[in-house]
């Protein structure tokens, strides 16, 4: 059934029609790159030819539009009513709806708005704008590019998938045909062997063509690539030709038995190459690390704000302050709704936090504020969500991974690159001697053969780039065999230069596989970390929320009864400070040794309790009362420490993401492979440099409110110590009122 479904999927995508208009696309795009925006600012810059490049970008996004509805809808739609809504071809093509979107609504917008500029300018300030425009184009063509490669590379490897079915099913139906022939009458015998044998050459030619393919598509870089080599192997492994000889052979023979044991071997080995193939399919779509930091990071924004609204006055300067902040936390949510792009299971997520981010805006200017506390903590909620659905979509292709482990992982891709460097100068030697002296070539490609297997040993390298340290291992001993013919017959040679070029391809392979994998993992583990912090800190905070309402209630003198309720809620305190601190002790060691420190204060507001629950004695009331708010104060330092490590995470992505894009940016001669990495890199730096700004907010908001806090303490104490009743202020509430959205002492805040 899974079969038929994706067979279905990719009949249905039309790349024609898709390409056809994205090309459209950049063509209208790549206008502006032609003017002569570097020339003289004046006169060389004309209105004229301003005027008409910006009719050809509204072109260009008509017609991006136009392939949004016509097109990617329509495959959408086509893949929900045929109940392949869940299936990975749905996601994608939801992405890249979602990406091509956001081009037509931002960047290309802000492309035909730079050029309206630009016509209203003159002189240098005109070639500014243009020059603006030339960079926002060029953004948009890279990301045209990963999108077409994209979906090239998913068509590409769905082809494969497709072909591949078909063999097995045409093969079935000649191993059926096969069992059957020796069952028929001697009469029918004949006929029925030379119709089979036709059916068999037929079935042969069609695996050649899926060979030839694989052998293309095995030069591509990452899952694809790397799935396509897997396949290879896989029909090498299971001899897969020669057993598609030996059953023309068998039944020309009229040998069936042999016949149908040599089919049976074929379709083997065509199911062990749609394994192969079909997890290709898995590895390519696996989430973005950097989209689920993103939506973290957002959330504890989110939850800052809500925070901030609890606190801070409402009078007109407050609340215009708040509303500009929930502007600019708008605004951040839609960016990160076009890197989610069109996902059904996040598209409800992401519009409810928005219209919760925008009634709490609303009710800010009511003046609110109960209100607009509850619909702040709705969009927190619902970012949450957001990132834990991404986290869960990425561990569906491969298993999920902590920080620590993926920071393993990163040290293993490190040792491995280095080991792979060293040991690639054999094939570069075999290459090099390959037409004069073939014996030491050999003699290279079978030490950089027996080399590899020790690389892989014992690391936890990712699948790809296990599959292209197995591929240049055979490279090299087909290289070896090829060199030894040669170093035995001079005819033989230039098979053997052939030989030892293809080995030195497949370890520059292997070794950008290892780079681009080393890249990614770094990536990842950084905006894992940033994830892990994050909800390590909000557990922790609410831990020291909780603790200080426990010690308001115990200096309160507890009834016995009550005693033994806020027992079980220090128990739980103490439960989630060890198991945070256990969590965090490879990445954030200072504040798991803080939260170590608060576990005796902690036992001994416990103890202290479980006196209380057997015999009530207020003296004992305020120690208990003590330690509770020592042990709250130890664990907001904790929280402070959590958050402080995951800025430096988020910093330290945006540096790596920053470096990775230089380095492939900075790449002698761009391909489609080169265009579609910078794209994605850039998206990356975007989403990383984001995080780490919003960091630096939310500490900003956490110190002013922290300052705010002690001066509306000072201004509440002042006035009781001089004996004066202060009059109520604009945006405060009279004396023996409880303000707006805050909870009486005694009580705990909701959500």
């Amino acid at each position: 059934m899974s079969a038929c479904r994706c067979r279905v999927a990719s009949q249905r995508v039309n790349p024609a029609a898709v390409w056809a208009v994205l090309l459209a696309v950049a063509c209208g795009c790549a206008v502006v790159g032609a003017s002569g925006a570097d020339a003289p600012a004046s006169p060389g810059i004309a209105a004229a030819p301003l005027t008409r490049q910006r009719d050809l970008q509204e072109q260009a996004r008509a017609m991006a539009k136009e392939l949004i509805s016509s097109v990617l809808d329509v495959q959408l739609r086509q893949l929900e009513e045929n109940g392949l809504g869940t299936l990975p071809v749905h996601a994608e093509i939801a992405a890249m709806r979602g990406n091509i979107e956001g081009l037509v609504r931002q960047e290309m917008r802000g492309v035909v708005d730079l050029l309206v500029e630009a016509e209203k300018a003159s002189g240098q300030e005109r070639q500014v704008v243009v020059k603006r425009a030339q960079e926002a184009v060029r953004r948009i063509a890279l990301q045209l590019a990963a999108e077409r490669r994209q979906l090239l590379r998913r068509l590409k490897i769905a082809d494969i998938a497709a072909q591949a079915r078909r063999l097995i099913r045409e093969q079935t139906i000649v191993t059926q045909s096969s069992e059957l022939l020796p069952r028929q009458p001697e009469g029918q015998r004949e006929a029925g062997t030379l119709t089979t044998l036709e059916q068999q050459r037929t079935v042969k030619s069609l695996f050649t063509v899926l060979v030839d393919t694989l052998q293309d598509v095995r030069t591509w870089d990452g899952a694809v690539g790397a799935g396509a080599a897997d396949g290879l192997r896989r029909l090498q492994d299971a001899k897969v030709a020669a057993a598609f000889d030996a059953s023309e052979d068998r039944l020309g023979a009229l040998d069936f038995r042999a016949a149908v044991t040599a089919q049976r071997q074929v379709l083997a080995g065509l199911t062990q190459l749609l394994e192969s193939v079909e997890r290709a399919q898995g590895l390519a779509n696996q989430s973005n690390p950097d989209a689920v930091a993103a939506a973290r990071a957002l959330a504890d924004q989110a939850r800052q704000l809500r925070d901030e609204i609890a606190k801070a006055p409402l009078d007109e300067r407050g609340i215009e302050t708040l509303v500009e902040k929930q502007s600019q936390f708008r605004s951040e949510l839609n960016e990160l709704g076009k890197s989610l792009g069109n996902d059904a299971r996040l598209e409800p997520l992401a519009e409810q936090a928005r219209e919760a981010a925008g009634q709490a805006a609303t009710e800010l200017f009511e003046g609110d504020r109960e209100e607009a506390v509850t619909e702040q903590g709705k969009a927190a909620g619902a970012l949450t969500e957001i990132a834990d659905r991404l986290e869960q979509a990425g561990a569906q292709g491969n298993e999920r991974r902590s920080a620590e482990e993926l920071a393993r992982r990163v040290d293993d891709l490190r040792k491995a690159a280095a080991e792979l460097a060293e040991a690639a100068r054999q094939p570069t030697a075999a290459h090099a001697a390959a037409k004069t002296d073939p014996q030491a070539a050999a003699a290279a490609e079978r030490q950089f053969a027996a080399a590899l297997p020790q690389i892989a040993k014992g690391k936890d390298l990712p699948e790809t780039v296990a599959v292209r340290l197995d591929d240049a291992t055979r490279s090299a001993q087909d290289a070896a065999e090829a060199l030894d013919k040669a170093a035995r017959d001079a005819a033989a040679r230039p098979q053997g230069e052939q030989a030892a070029a293809a080995a030195q391809d497949a370890a520059a392979r292997a070794q950008q596989e290892v780079a681009t994998a080393l890249a990614d993992a770094q990536r990842a583990q950084l905006a894992t970390k940033i994830g892990e912090l994050s909800r390590a800190a909000e557990a922790v905070e609410r831990a020291a929320a909780t603790e200080r309402d426990l010690a308001q209630q115990v200096a309160a003198q507890p009834q016995q009864a009550n005693a033994a309720a806020l027992g079980a809620r220090q128990q739980d305190v103490a439960d989630v400070a060890t198991k945070v601190a256990e969590a965090v002790q490879s990445t954030a060691p200072q504040a798991a040794a803080q939260l170590t420190q608060a576990q005796p204060s902690l036992q001994n507001a416990q103890s202290g309790l479980e006196s209380l629950a057997a015999a009530q004695q207020p003296a004992q009331a305020t120690e208990v009362a003590a330690q509770a708010n020592q042990a709250a104060a130890a664990l907001e330092q904790a929280a402070r420490q959590l958050r402080d490590e995951a800025a430096k995470a988020a910093q330290q992505l945006a540096q790596a993401a920053a470096e990775q894009l230089a380095a492939v940016a900075a790449a002698p001669q761009a391909t489609g492979d080169q265009a579609a990495r910078q794209a994605q890199l850039e998206r990356d730096q975007a989403l990383a440099a984001g995080i780490a700004e919003r960091f630096g907010a939310q500490e900003q908001a956490r110190a002013a409110i922290e300052t705010l806090s002690e001066q509306l303490a000072a201004n509440a104490s002042s006035p009781s110590q001089s004996g004066q009743s202060p009059q109520p202020q604009s945006g405060q509430q009279p004396s023996g009122q409880q303000p707006s959205g805050q909870q009486p002492s005694g009580q705990q805040p909701s959500g």
